[in-house]
Parts: structure tokens; C-alpha cells; sequence
């Protein structure tokens, strides 16, 4: 059996398991147009661009968007990043108000949010965004590319404010993947069964948050209302209710 390094394994939990107020791709989104307006200095917003790979757009596409009445998609997060908290990383959205929803709306409705999917990207990393904010005098730009919160390119105009896209842009080779790559199942079964306790009340921590989202994702038939969909068609024993239902159930909630 491999010797397990149980404090390596803390340090992938923590960098792999994040809080995100909602999902994660909006969220993403939203944290790269929030980065690439505070790069442009706050100047008036003439349009906003943003690129983004095929599966962040699929995961954004028709999602609800928490901090709005029941907003969904990438095109309101988006504009809704423009208005929050950048240092808030995935939780900006709950930075989010009534305010701040209308003045990202006036942005759509102007036109002023442009989104072009760029397929050849797909695959190349986890994630990628790239978002340009022209004003009227300025310019900022923001990449977030390998995981949702990571920021790797800043720009003000001419003016480079952070260049990171050549670190671990092969994310395979990474340390972590390696020394989780030459685990055999009864190595991870002996890591999880012997995680250190604080690593035990972070997942836990976790798991008890989702179930709460996914409660209240089922109670209020909030994005596209599949959870509660799957819920009365286990009611109506249209499908079993079994384990695999209730996780699609809660998975969508």
C-alpha cells in the first residue's frame, strides 16, 4: 500500500472544494467581469466581451442566479459581476441587491454584453473565460483559466497587472494529480477512512450546506425545477424512489 500523506490530502480538499454562492460557472463568470472592471478604473462601460468554453456555457446557460428574483443564465451574471465584489472570489454574488440587479439589467437591455463560445478551447483546461470591459477611455481585461476562482491574466489597457498563463497550465502534471494518479482504490479507500478530523468536519461542513441549497432548490422550483420534477414523479411512482432518483432529485434542487 501506498504511505499516505494525509496532509497532502488536506491541502487537495481545500484547493479542490470551494464555498460558491451558486453555481460555479456563473459564479466564474461573473468573478472575471468583476476582475476586469476593477481593471479599467471604473470608467462608464461601453461593452463587455467575454469568451468562454463550451462547458462553461452549457453550465451557465439557464441557471438561476442567487441575490436576483429569480434570474437565470450567464448573460445576467455576467452583467451582474460588473456590480460586486471581486475580492469575494465565487461568493461575489452575495454581494448582490435589488440596486445592483437593475443596473446589471440596463446593461442587457443596451446590448451591451456580448458572449462568443469558443469550441477549441474545450478541453484544453478546466475552465476558461476571457473577458474584456471597454469604457470609454480604458479598457480591462481578465482570464480565469485550470479552476473556477483562478485568475491568470489582468490587464488596464497596455499596462499588464498579472500574467500567470503559463503556471501549471498542463494541470495533469501537477503534483497533487501525480500523487493522486498512483493511488489504487484501497489506498483512497485507507485515505478516507483515515482523513484527519478537520478534514472530516470540512467535508461534512459541506455536505450539510448542499443539502440545505438542495432543500430549498426543491421547496422554491428555483432554476429549471428538475429537482422537484423528479420528486413528484417519485411521488406518483412514475420512478422508484430509490437512491440514485433522490441524488438527481437533490443534485438538480
Amino acid at each position: 500500500m501506498k504511505k499516505i500523506d494525509q496532509k497532502l490530502i488536506s491541502k487537495i480538499l481545500r484547493d479542490n472544494i470551494r464555498i460558491s454562492t451558486g453555481c460555479t460557472e456563473p459564479a466564474a463568470v461573473a468573478l472575471a467581469t468583476a476582475v476586469a472592471y476593477r481593471a479599467l478604473a471604473k470608467s462608464d462601460i461601453e461593452e463587455i466581451n467575454i469568451s468562454v468554453d463550451r462547458n462553461v456555457y452549457k453550465n451557465s446557460l439557464a441557471v438561476g442566479i442567487p441575490g436576483t428574483p429569480n434570474l437565470k443564465g450567464i448573460y445576467i451574471a455576467a452583467a451582474l459581476g460588473i456590480f460586486c465584489n471581486p475580492d469575494k472570489e465565487l461568493n461575489l454574488f452575495s454581494d448582490s441587491s435589488d440596486e445592483k440587479v437593475l443596473l446589471a439589467q440596463e446593461l442587457l437591455e443596451k446590448n451591451k454584453v456580448k458572449i462568443e463560445v469558443v469550441d477549441n478551447w474545450t478541453g484544453l483546461s478546466e475552465i476558461n473565460i476571457k473577458v474584456k470591459v471597454k469604457g470609454s477611455d480604458n479598457e480591462g481585461e481578465a482570464w480565469i483559466q485550470h479552476k473556477h476562482s483562478n485568475i491568470t491574466f489582468i490587464r488596464k489597457n497596455n499596462e499588464i497587472l498579472c500574467d500567470k498563463r503559463n503556471v501549471s497550465e498542463n494541470h495533469e502534471d501537477s503534483d497533487e494529480i501525480k500523487y493522486l494518479a498512483e493511488m489504487d482504490i484501497s489506498d483512497l479507500i485507507y485515505a478516507v477512512e483515515n482523513l484527519l478530523e478537520e478534514d472530516k468536519i470540512f467535508i461534512n461542513e459541506g455536505i450539510e450546506m448542499n443539502k440545505k441549497v438542495a432543500g430549498i432548490g426543491i421547496e422554491k422550483e428555483l432554476g429549471l425545477g428538475i429537482g422537484v420534477r423528479i420528486q413528484r414523479l417519485i411521488k406518483e411512482k412514475k420512478l422508484a424512489d430509490n437512491e440514485i432518483n433522490q441524488a438527481k432529485s437533490k443534485t438538480a434542487g
